[in-house]
């Protein structure tokens, strides 16, 4: 009982890092558009 607890809240820390990574990842890839638009402009 105890392992799969551990098991279940390992993954919910892996789903949780994998959205900060996707949200990072979006973000720093709007900051570079952004920035090339301006410097195109």
């Amino acid at each position: 009982m105890n392992n799969n607890f551990h098991f279940f809240y390992c993954t919910h820390l892996l789903h949780i890092y994998f959205s900060f990574l996707k949200l990072s990842l979006y973000l720093i890839f709007i900051t570079c558009f952004t920035l090339l638009m301006c410097i195109i402009q």
